[in-house]
């Protein structure tokens, strides 16, 4: 993902959104592009358990997403 001449855009895309989650309620939706958790780089499905495994010993989590070329924030308990 990006332009020509830019650097592409790595994350963990999101298949699934559990209805009722506290996911949805901050508008995650499937198809979103995750970017980062709490500041923390998401490069792939790995990086992102290890993301969530840091941001778990922390109350909040501070999402970066991308939805098509728009770039969002969510915040979960």
């Amino acid at each position: 993902v990006g332009a020509p001449g830019t650097k592409p855009i790595q994350g963990a895309r999101i298949n699934e959104v559990v209805r009722g989650s506290a996911a949805e309620k901050a508008g995650v939706k499937p198809g979103d592009l995750l970017v980062e958790i709490n500041r923390l780089p998401v490069i792939d499905a790995g990086q992102m358990d290890r993301a969530v495994r840091a941001a778990n010993a922390q109350p909040g989590k501070l999402l970066t997403l991308m939805r098509g070329t728009e770039t969002f924030f969510a915040v979960l308990p």
